[in-house]
């Protein structure tokens, strides 16, 4: 034991230049960031996947693309030169598996691999990159939430699409109109690990894909065993169609009820009509957390019978309250308006006069307003001529009819339905 003698030193990057045969290494986080790589099969998944001769092949497409993926995830910026990135790597212990040469893993190298992966369904590879990942840390898929994001460009970009791929104008997510655009479309779990993610056209639709990414997880989660699964997605998922198809597949989802079926708002009336609720109470331990009701009910759209939830928040009570009182003031105010205008009219006839005041009133009881109204004779004396008038001239009397409209309140039952419908 006498003879060990212990070293202790702070690392400084080029202490060991002058000592010979030693060479030094970066590693940075290249270490880890290639572990999690293969714990998500990444280079499996691809040379699976696409078409390359591994007799003719010194190193895997697969290898390359994980090459790759680390020089992103590393911070490798701009992408390009990527052999001298691992020119400062330790490549015979990264991977041990292959004798491999910074030379091997150049730009034309990733070029080519990329052309390859380019004629599979990238879909599928990410989906089952991540599948492999979340089963090596023993993570389960309950849910899976669909939404997309667009992602803006500047530049012409008028090339042809590529598949699914096309950078062009659409409803640009973050205010840009004026831009170019592409996609991107993910999925992820109940913990928000990612399930799926797709790069889409810049015009696409979430009607369109958020249906569609549905059936195609479907067929993978069935193929790994994840057949129980249930898809969660904004109401842009729900159409006739879309509903039709997801449920022929036997797919379980949960979605809000667009406003745009007529069935949302008699959901709502018949949930506080019936006012058969059940309290979930808080689903958080903060102080001023909301409450929550709900009111399930069994309903037929097209061919099939859904479940649907009403759910009720009481953190939205009072600032809703303010909003209906808000957009029935404005109503009113606007009413009045029209009759303050009306009164100022002048009518030849009672019928015409009369005729003006029911088409008023008529409005504004529809909206619900209580109304009380007349039709008044009106008699004007004036001279034919102007000026003073002549000493004994009498005025000519004429007489026209105003109609006089008063807008009251809006009654008790109109205002206890759009609260109805307003609440919920």
């Amino acid at each position: 034991m006498e003879d060990i003698r212990i070293m202790f030193f702070r690392y400084k990057p080029g202490i060991f230049t002058d000592f010979p045969g030693i060479k030094n290494y970066y590693p940075q986080a290249v270490p880890v960031v290639l572990k999690l790589c293969r714990m998500a099969g990444i280079a499996g998944a691809v040379n699976r996947m696409v078409r390359w001769n591994e007799s003719n092949s010194k190193i895997s497409p697969g290898l390359v693309i994980e090459s790759l993926v680390t020089c992103i995830m590393c911070n490798r910026k701009p992408l390009w030169r990527v052999q001298q990135f691992w020119a400062g790597q330790d490549l015979s212990l990264l991977f041990p598996e292959v004798e491999l040469s910074s030379g091997q893993l150049n730009d034309d190298a990733c070029g080519h691999a990329l052309d390859k992966i380019s004629e599979i369904s990238m879909l599928s590879l990410i989906s089952n990159c991540c599948l492999t990942m979340l089963q090596a840390h023993d993570l389960s898929i309950l849910t899976d939430h669909f939404d997309t994001t667009s992602i803006s460009v500047q530049g012409a970009y008028e090339d042809e699409p590529d598949g699914d791929f096309d950078v062009c104008y659409g409803n640009s997510k973050d205010h840009r109109p004026d831009l170019k655009q592409f996609m991107i479309g993910a999925g992820v779990q109940q913990d928000g690990l990612p399930v799926m993610g797709q790069i889409l056209a810049g015009n696409t639709s979430d009607k369109r894909w958020n249906p569609e990414a549905a059936l195609e997880m479907k067929k993978l989660f069935d193929g790994q065993e994840c057949k129980k699964v249930i898809f969660v997605s904004d109401s842009a998922t729900i159409s006739t169609t879309a509903l039709e198809n997801l449920t022929a597949e036997g797919v379980q989802f949960i979605s809000r009820l667009p406003e745009t079926f007529n069935l949302a708002g008699r959901l709502k009336e018949t949930a506080f009509a019936k006012d058969c609720w059940r309290d979930i109470g808080k689903l958080s331990d903060k102080p001023r957390a909301a409450g929550y009701r709900t009111y399930a009910a069994k309903r037929k759209i097209g061919n099939h019978r859904y479940d649907f939830l009403v759910v009720q928040s009481s953190a939205l009570e009072k600032r809703k309250a303010k909003t209906l009182q808000k957009r029935i003031a404005k109503q009113r105010e606007s009413l009045s308006k029209e009759a303050r205008e009306l009164l100022a009219k002048r009518f030849a006839c009672a019928p015409d006069a009369r005729k003006a005041l029911d088409e008023l009133q008529d409005k504004a009881s529809k909206l619900g307003f209580m109304t009380e109204g007349k039709v008044e004779t009106v008699i004007d004396l004036s001279y034919p001529h102007q000026g003073r008038p002549r000493k004994g001239e009498e005025p000519i009397a004429r007489t026209t009819y105003q109609a006089d409209l008063q807008i009251g309140e809006i009654t008790s039952e109109h205002y206890q339905r759009l609260w109805m419908i307003k609440r919920s």
